[in-house]
């Protein structure tokens, strides 16, 4: 709408004019039984009176008043339209409509009104509520005085676009062009679905997952889980609960210790500390010295010294007579490093198997396979080259590392079978005779302390101690620090904070 063509005439005073009152007369009438039909039910300021009330009330039949209001609403049109001595009305109706525009709070609302309209008379309530009716006609809903749904309006065109960033003069001519006035966009800008960052807007509707990927996008760069927790707003959002959606989105991926970027920018996954000392040996052909890997690791995933030196020296690897960490036999013959299932965030032990846990995303849903680590195929007895089929309830599903890296078939009707929906989470036997389990996410979600840690390996809310350490390769009468440990070296630090008992 363009509001400079609404034109207000400067010579009639708005509050307590002679002019105005006679005009409030002419437009209303003076037969009482009108003006108690226009306060209860034609201009009511909440919920109308019916007709059945108001006949009773008036001592006539609820055909009578229904006839007395079409009648009256009749009348204030064609005076409206015709008659010059409600022109000092008109002048209130426009000027209300070019303060408060589409939508106004509340707020907004009433010192227009109080300023068009002065307190004190009989009527006042009943004039303000014909403004409000005339100029619009303006409604309340949530929390602002609206024309046409003005707010759900831009919601649904901001949700429909799709579009993940706002710049703040793009806002501003959408809110323009919707006929918002300059006064009114910040409040209506903080009721619609955006998130103010860095001086511009991130469309906010979704998972937590999609939300950091819109913040990722915005900064264009990996960010450490808490520079995303606060860009999101670390007083409203659940950290514990924001690192288990990123962690599980494939949308995400974790390139360093504790550094996040978006899958489409490409780049290597971090997966475990050995798993990225063996990558950097072999792009080195084979070998390299541990001073090396430190720098690169320290330097590039931000894995500490100490802990690169420690798994450098474990049993996964040997030293060459010249000194370099190796991942192959000294007669240069090729071997895969066996990584321990006890230290795969995604392996656990239950009834005596080794147990994948898989988050459910449309992927999987259509029948996609996708790579998954060494340590999950040897745990399936699975080596390069080798393949195989896996037969557990509900539905089998196939292993194989026909390539460089090891990749799951098909897990679709492992999931249809199950029931499960896109954010649940599934737990797959490597070994043939099992029970395929679920875990909804609505269950993750609403579980607390030790009962999430219990759902997220897959032993259930209930599981103590002893069922926790069991999941995660230890014995089962291992103390509470060494499982914390064991978490942490899992990388599931969210987890390791949440055992108690």
């Amino acid at each position: 709408m363009n509001q400079g063509a609404l034109s207000v005439p400067a010579q009639i005073e708005v509050v307590g004019d002679p002019s105005t009152e006679v005009a409030w007369s002419h437009l209303l009438g003076q037969d009482p039984r009108i003006l108690r039909i226009f306060r209860a039910r034609t201009f009511a300021a909440g919920r109308p009176a019916t007709l059945e009330v108001l006949g009773t009330q008036l001592g006539v039949t609820r055909a009578r008043v229904k006839q007395l209001e079409d009648d009256a609403i009749a009348r204030l049109t064609r005076r409206r339209v015709d008659d010059t001595a409600t022109e000092p009305i008109e002048v209130l109706v426009r000027r209300l409509r070019l303060k408060l525009g589409t939508a106004a709070t509340v707020a907004a609302g009433e010192r227009t009104l109080r300023a068009l309209i002065a307190d004190g008379h009989p009527d006042t309530g009943l004039r303000r509520a014909v403004l409000l009716k005339l100029a619009g006609p303006y409604l309340l809903d949530r929390g602002f005085w609206q024309i046409r749904d003005t707010v759900s309006r831009l919601e649904h065109e901001l949700i429909e676009r799709g579009e993940s960033l706002y710049l703040p003069g793009e806002l501003d001519r959408e809110l323009e062009a919707a006929g918002v006035v300059a006064d009114q966009r910040e409040a209506i800008v903080a009721a619609l679905p955006l998130h103010p960052l860095e001086g511009n807007y991130l469309l906010w509707v979704g998972t937590l997952a999609t939300k950091a990927v819109r913040v990722l996008s915005s900064y264009g760069k990996p960010m450490s889980r808490a520079a995303i927790h606060q860009a999101m707003d670390s007083d409203t959002v659940n950290f514990r609960s924001m690192v288990n959606d990123i962690q599980r989105d494939r949308r995400i991926r974790r390139v360093a210790l504790d550094r996040y970027g978006l899958a489409d920018w490409g780049g290597e996954e971090y997966t475990t500390i050995v798993q990225e000392i063996t990558k950097v040996v072999e792009r080195n052909g084979g070998g390299a010295h541990l001073e090396e890997i430190v720098n690169e690791l320290v330097e590039r995933v931000g894995v500490s010294e100490n802990s690169v030196r420690s798994y450098a020296n474990s049993r996964s690897f040997y030293r060459r007579p010249d000194g370099q960490i190796a991942v192959e036999f000294g007669d240069s013959s090729a071997r895969v490093v066996k990584f321990p299932p006890e230290l795969d965030r995604d392996l656990v032990l239950l009834d005596g198997r080794w147990t994948v846990r898989v988050a459910v995303d449309r992927e999987i849903l259509r029948g996609s396979g996708r790579p998954v680590r060494n340590a999950i195929a040897q745990a399936a007895g699975v080596e390069p080259g080798g393949e195989r089929r896996l037969e557990v309830l509900p539905a089998s599903f196939r292993i194989g590392w026909r390539s460089k890296q090891p990749a799951f078939g098909s897990c679709r009707a492992v999931a249809l079978g199950l029931g499960a929906a896109i954010d649940d989470l599934i737990f797959l036997p490597l070994r043939d005779g099992g029970d395929a389990q679920l875990t909804r996410r609505g269950d993750l979600d609403a579980a607390q302390g030790q009962a999430r840690v219990g759902l997220e390996l897959g032993v259930g809310a209930n599981a103590d101690r002893i069922a926790i350490a069991t999941a995660i390769g230890l014995p089962a009468e291992a103390p509470l620090e060494l499982i914390r440990a064991r978490l942490e070296n899992r990388e599931q630090p969210h987890l390791a904070s949440l055992v108690s008992r």
